[in-house]
């Protein structure tokens, strides 16, 4: 099973084409977007993992509720994941 998190979404986060090229092996020129999630999902379903779900949420459209590096024009701030398994 796999979650993909809060984070930011492919609309906000654009990147150089060394970027998308590193990630997808793709060739684009200048900026485009880039959806990682997508990709962990790609990559995780083309592994074996069946159970997949990805989070609609993004940390840039729902700054108030997240921090983003990027919003915050490169301030600090914290986020905080938890893994774990049911006992038994």
């Amino acid at each position: 099973m796999l979650h993909c998190g809060v984070a930011i979404c492919a609309g906000c986060y654009e990147v150089g084409p060394e970027v998308v090229r590193a990630v997808e092996g793709r060739i684009v020129r200048g900026k485009a977007h880039l959806d990682l999630r997508a990709v962990l999902a790609r990559r995780a379903e083309a592994a074996g993992v069946r159970e997949i779900s990805v989070s609609p949420l993004c940390t840039v459209c729902d700054a108030e509720r997240f921090f983003s590096h990027r919003s915050s024009g490169g301030g600090s701030g914290r986020q905080l994941a938890y893994l774990g398994r049911p006992a038994g």
